[in-house]
């Protein structure tokens, strides 16, 4: 009977080495490898499934609906052509507000920056000394929010699914190949729509309650609450127009109340994309009827000022600009916006990540928005 269990033993070893070698070969196939390569990586597979294995513990698989595919396809792995082409991720919206301001790094929570004036200097000259010129500092510090990245994964549940081939039933649940996927096509990405969506704009900070994740645009202080901050300069414009003509004739308005020593150096103007698109149609039927034609339409034609359409903004209808380097988004430790603590749980496998971000203005006094309501 011995005999007979190290048989059976064996012989249920060589079958695992041999699966092991076919789905070590699907999987090189399926990211391109050389012929080199995947006769290597189905041998490293080979090692790993002699290794002893843990006990399976039922979970539930974060982000992807298990049953959906148990439905479709029917609860067993069945061995094919399956591979990461069959797989097609929903298209994210990529950060593009962040990218529009000047990125400062630092150490600390808060970004102490601050502002200098002088009182007139110069006078008519006489011999007696009659000093002039009052310096004054004013701090304009920007506080940074402490943002964070909880999820997790039970890569074992996808085994006798259709998604068996990224579970892999001879790793450890941290390197199934599912993993990989999860972090890199689909929480990373998702962070960063998150981040431009719901919060560099919208933003407004409340409180935490222990043990529940806050809502979205619930997690920082973003850019509609700082311009609602003390000394940013408000245009009184009116409601936007909706006919594209007038709206460019609005936006031409709003540069030429600016003072002309600040609107020299605006480089853009700030919008959501649906105020963008009704410039640009707008500068067409407004400039490029004739023979004369405007060879950027994203851009004011009396002033170097651009256009600048924020995803952020969808749906809002304020308008706003200052210079470049008074834009200001604040990060700490920002390598974590795609670096995880990857632990165990079981079968669980759970990556954290935290880091700060903070987003304002050097000096409000050289920003400047439409009286529009950004409640």
């Amino acid at each position: 009977m011995k005999n007979l269990n190290l048989l059976t033993l064996l012989f249920k070893m060589i079958c695992g080495a041999v699966v092991s070698y076919f789905m070590g070969s699907i999987l090189a196939s399926a990211y391109g490898a050389s012929e080199q390569v995947i006769t290597l990586f189905s041998f490293v597979f080979v090692i790993l499934a002699l290794m002893p294995k843990g006990i399976h513990q039922p979970g539930v698989l974060a982000g992807i609906t298990v049953t959906d595919l148990v439905t479709e396809y029917g609860a067993y792995y069945k061995q094919g052509s399956q591979a990461l082409k069959d797989l097609r991720k929903k298209l994210f919206q990529p950060s593009v507000t962040e990218a529009f301001f000047t990125n400062r790094l630092t150490d600390s929570t808060r970004l102490e920056l601050a502002n200098a004036t002088i009182t007139r200097v110069l006078q008519a000259y006489q011999s007696g000394y009659t000093p002039l010129g009052d310096m004054t500092f004013t701090p304009q510090p920007i506080i940074l929010d402490h943002l964070k990245i909880d999820a997790d994964i039970v890569p074992h549940d996808l085994m006798e699914t259709w998604l068996g081939f990224l579970a892999l039933n001879a790793l450890k649940p941290a390197e199934c190949p599912i993993v990989k996927y999860w972090l890199e096509e689909l929480v990373i990405p998702k962070y960063w729509e998150d981040l431009e969506l719901y919060e560099i704009w919208a933003g407004k900070k409340v409180t935490v309650t222990a043990g529940t994740p806050s809502a979205a645009s619930a997690a920082m202080n973003g850019i509609k609450e700082k311009l609602k901050g003390t000394g940013v300069n408000v245009v009184t414009m009116g409601a936007v127009p909706t006919d594209p003509t007038l709206m460019v004739s609005y936006v031409e308005d709003f540069a030429a109340n600016i003072p002309e020593l600040i609107r020299g150096k605006i480089d853009a103007f700030a919008m959501s994309p649906t105020l963008g698109l009704r410039f640009k149609q707008g500068m067409r039927a407004k400039y490029n009827l004739h023979y004369a034609q405007e060879a950027d339409l994203m851009k004011l034609a009396d002033f170097d000022i651009a256009i600048k359409p924020l995803p952020s903004m969808t749906g809002h209808t304020s308008i706003w600009g200052t210079i470049p380097d008074n834009r200001i988004v604040a990060n700490k430790n920002p390598q974590n916006q795609g670096l995880f603590d990857v632990q165990v749980e079981k079968r669980k496998v759970i990556a954290l990540s935290d880091f700060h971000k903070g987003i304002g203005y050097w000096s409000n006094n050289l920003v400047y928005r439409t009286d529009v309501s950004i409640a």
